[in-house]
């Protein structure tokens, strides 16, 4: 990964341990589930500036506007 973290550690172990009540989680264990959600984000990212790109390319803008935006996103939850 790296060294520009996406996702912040502490808001994310948190609410896991939220959402366990309260189990424990090692310190190695912590850098995995990180370095995990890390690399869906990454991967939705470029999924998302692909479209993005394309969308905006085909009308020779570079701009994301709402309904941009909202074509985009059906995408992605569709696939």
């Amino acid at each position: 990964m790296s060294e520009n973290k996406l996702v912040a550690k502490g808001p994310v172990i948190d609410r896991i341990k939220e959402e366990t009540n309260g189990l424990n989680i090692t310190n190695e264990i912590k850098e995995q589930i990180i370095d995990y959600f890390e690399s869906l984000l990454s991967q939705e990212i470029k999924k998302m500036s692909s479209l993005a790109v394309d969308v905006t390319g085909l009308q020779g803008k570079r701009t994301i506007q709402e309904k941009d935006w909202i074509f985009i996103r059906k995408i992605l939850e569709n696939k």
